[in-house]
């Protein structure tokens, strides 16, 4: 550590947009002795059509904002951290905080009272300190009947006093790194020096402490109203007490930052290492981890630590953290300047950096407890990546950016627009899909609503893998998926002059389609190109219809409509429950279709190859509604369900086994239409399903008859009961009635219709016009009995 004299700050210039522009500046590159003349808008969209001017509006630039701290110049942590943009950020400067956002430094002290023998820090002297609205100062009475009597200022949690006096200078450089006096003509600068600080000593003279007494101070903090704590410590072992407390403390709204630890090594420490707290490591001048700073999982952002063993900047000084804490050997009597290095000042500079951006929300009337992961967005969705793009294990979400926390935040006038109405399509001209379970499309395309001038910041990738960052100007954006898995997308606008918006995200499930074929032994799940996954043991009886869903849930889960019951298996194979839509003592095969619906858990219709009716139930097989068809139904009833007018909800189609009719309905259970394709003398029957073949993103019907043994037509029937077309799939034919699917095998955007012919033992694929695709062969058993498809 090294005191440090007076130095000279400099004065620094940055652009900055100023209102609308009307007039544009244009110069001759030809002939750049002309000099630059002004032109209306008119004409600097003439001068554009040649290419030897340059043109550009005129825009106006002012002093980004630089404090008269005379050792401002040495404290390169700040300028790392873009910190005079930030005090720059709100067109009037300095922006340093404000007092209502309050900061708790649980530490050795802080140097704010003049008390036993120990001084005040004089870059902390006009600091704002908390102050115990509930007590009556030096009245010997605990007023405010929290068990500390005259704690005005703060708790001594070592001593059991009102006095956290600083006897080891730890607690008071970490509070000048958040809230040291700015523009004060006096040693160093603050981050926000306009937030109060909440003193609680928790660490004694040697900078040790007791996990117990930490949760205390973190309770007590905050009971009085702490926006942001700030833990600069650390140990080796978890406690469950002092972890209950960080939980309890998150629950409320508050932000708890914590240094990760100066071993070098992973894991991190506690309490960083809980999943509640804000885990910072710390970089050097070169913006590379310090060799010290501890990494590892759970590791969320970057911030300056220093190094005091190098002098990468070339100033004669080693690069610590340059800030006014307690000479040595004073006792906290006097103070100078000091370097110190350590995760310790890194997680202050992210407390004072979240403390501006609470403080920036309060100006804009909001909570900053109430806003919490807006904050912690902010904070780690602008971080400047330093290792891998996006979050790794080494440099977490990167190195904090004051200026793009703020920004993001949303609080800021001129802060961008967060892009608005994010989506996801199946294709150009599909509607939003759900996001709420796996979806078959390799290449979706994702649109937001924007404006023009601004440009976009892409974040894409599967999650546990860094993500790619991209910059665009366009408001799509669509990725090729090759992996199954959940995907991550954050889009952020960039303004005019950098400011960031916050993030808009969503989050896409896919994994490639997959066919379910059933019978007496299971079911087996293959790829498109034929490769069977694995067989799933289960069900003693498939009957027609059974196909794969997912439910609200967002984990896979296949519906075996089975003899006496419906069985929820999960794709690993094994059962997880079973649904008794009938009887318990049924013997019928079942048949079932989800029914998903938006903004709601799904139901589930259900019907049985001896009912003349189909119940739509919940999850528990409770009946919501029955409809029913009249007797004569010796065969039952087919059920199956598709979106036909992409609202997010499902329709299902019920169809006769042994009739004539096809109708649809809504997942309430109100019906849309009867149609009678062969007229009312055919009685064998139809084999139905559903799914989007034109590639509209809305379901249509799609039915074969019952006795169609031979080249069956397969008829394509709209969602007003209109039939589209009627295509004839040659070369097909089975001894027992054939069953059907659509799922989009090819990722073109078209379901393809997957046919099943028991006699034959294969499944063949076909376009909706009729075209065949493929075929899979499977294994030569008679029990098998039907298809259906897992997307």
């Amino acid at each position: 550590m090294r005191w440090v004299g007076l130095l000279i700050a400099v004065f620094l210039l940055r652009p900055t947009t100023v209102g609308a522009v009307e007039q544009y500046a244009v110069r001759s590159n030809t002939q750049p002795e002309l000099g630059v003349s002004v032109v209306s808008p008119t004409m600097a969209k003439v001068l554009a059509k040649w290419s030897e001017y340059s043109i550009s509006p005129i825009r106006h630039y002012r002093a980004l904002y630089t404090p008269n701290d005379p050792q401002f110049e040495l404290q390169w942590n700040f300028t790392a951290l873009n910190m005079p943009a930030a005090w720059d950020a709100t067109g009037t400067p300095p922006y340093l905080g404000k007092p209502g956002v309050i900061v708790a430094v649980l530490d050795t002290g802080v140097a704010t009272t003049a008390a036993e023998g120990r001084g005040v820090a004089p870059d902390l002297a006009s600091a704002s300190i908390w102050t115990n609205p509930g007590e009556t100062p030096g009245d010997s009475v605990d007023n405010d009947g929290n068990g500390l009597i005259d704690d005005i200022h703060g708790w001594d949690f070592i001593n059991d006093d009102a006095l956290p006096l600083d006897d080891n200078g730890h607690g008071t450089h970490i509070a000048s790194i958040i809230a040291a006096g700015t523009n004060n003509a006096t040693s160093t600068s603050g981050i926000a020096s306009s937030i109060t600080l909440l003193p609680l000593k928790v660490l004694d003279g040697s900078g040790n402490g007791t996990t117990i007494t930490i949760a205390e101070s973190v309770d007590y903090a905050v009971a009085q109203g702490a926006d942001i704590i700030n833990l600069s410590l650390g140990g080796t072992e978890p406690d469950t007490v002092l972890e209950a407390a960080i939980n309890a403390a998150a629950a409320a709204g508050v932000i708890v930052v914590a240094a990760s630890g100066n071993d070098g090594t992973s894991p991190l420490n506690y309490p960083a290492a809980y999943s509640t707290t804000l885990a910072v490591g710390a970089t050097q001048f070169d913006n590379a981890r310090a060799p010290y700073s501890n990494y590892g999982s759970g590791l969320d952002l970057m911030a300056p630590g220093g190094n005091t063993n190098l002098d990468q900047n070339a100033d004669g000084y080693p690069d610590g953290i340059p800030q006014e804490t307690c000479a040595t050997g004073s006792g906290c009597a006097t103070f100078a300047t000091y370097y110190y290095s350590g995760t310790s000042q890194a997680a202050a500079h992210v407390s004072g950096i979240a403390a501006l951006t609470a403080s920036c929300l309060l100006d804009a009337a909001r909570d900053p407890r109430t806003e919490r992961a807006t904050i912690l967005s902010a904070l780690t969705g602008t971080a400047t990546d330093l290792g891998g793009t996006g979050i790794d294990t080494v440099t977490g979400a990167g190195l904090v950016n004051a200026l793009g926390a703020i920004g993001a935040a949303g609080c800021l006038s001129d802060t961008p627009a967060i892009p608005g109405n994010l989506v996801a399509k199946a294709r150009s001209t599909a509607v939003a899909l759900s996001m709420t379970r796996f979806q078959p499309y390799p290449k979706p395309i994702f649109s937001w609503q924007g404006t023009d001038g601004v440009s976009y910041r892409i974040s894409w990738g599967r999650r546990g893998v860094t993500p790619t960052v991209t910059t665009q100007t366009g408001t799509s954006f669509q990725p090729t998926i090759s992996t199954a898995g959940t995907y991550d997308l954050s889009v952020i606008t960039v303004g005019t002059s950098n400011a960031l918006s916050p993030a808009a995200t969503l989050t896409y499930r896919y994994r490639p389609p997959q066919l379910i074929v059933g019978g007496a032994g299971g079911l087996s799940l293959y790829r498109a190109n034929g490769t069977r996954i694995r067989t799933l043991k289960g069900g003693t009886r498939v009957p027609f219809g059974t196909g794969g869903t997912i439910n609200t849930r967002g984990d896979d889960r296949i519906l075996l409509g089975r003899t006496g019951a419906v069985d929820f298996f999960r794709t690993s194979g094994s059962r997880s429950s079973t649904m008794l839509a009938f009887s318990s003592r049924s013997t019928s095969d079942h048949t079932v279709a989800v029914l998903r619906q938006a903004g709601a858990s799904s139901q589930y219709a259900v019907t049985t190859n001896t009912a003349s009716e189909v119940r739509i139930v919940d999850s528990k097989g409770r009946s919501v509604k029955r409809l029913i068809f009249g007797s004569g139904k010796l065969n039952g009833m087919q059920v199956a369900s598709g979106d036909v007018d992409g609202d997010g909800t499902d329709e299902f189609v019920v169809a006769d086994r042994s009739g004539n009719a096809i109708r649809l309905y809504t997942a309430a259970g109100s019906k849309r239409f009867t149609i009678i394709p062969l007229g009312k003398t055919y009685r064998s029957g139809w084999a139905v399903t559903m799914g989007d073949v034109t590639g509209d993103g809305k379901a249509e019907i799609l039915a074969i008859p019952r006795n169609a043994r031979t080249n069956p037509p397969l008829y394509i029937i709209k969602s007003n009961g209109q039939v589209l077309r009627v295509s004839r799939l040659k070369n097909v034919s089975a001894t027992d009635p054939i069953a059907l699917t659509a799922v989009d095998l090819d990722g073109n955007g078209k379901d393809e219709i997957t046919i099943f012919a028991p006699g034959k033992n294969q499944l063949t694929t076909w376009t909706d016009r009729g075209t065949k695709l493929g075929t899979i062969a499977l294994p030569s058993t008679s029990a098998l009995r039907t298809v259906g498809r897992l997307q």
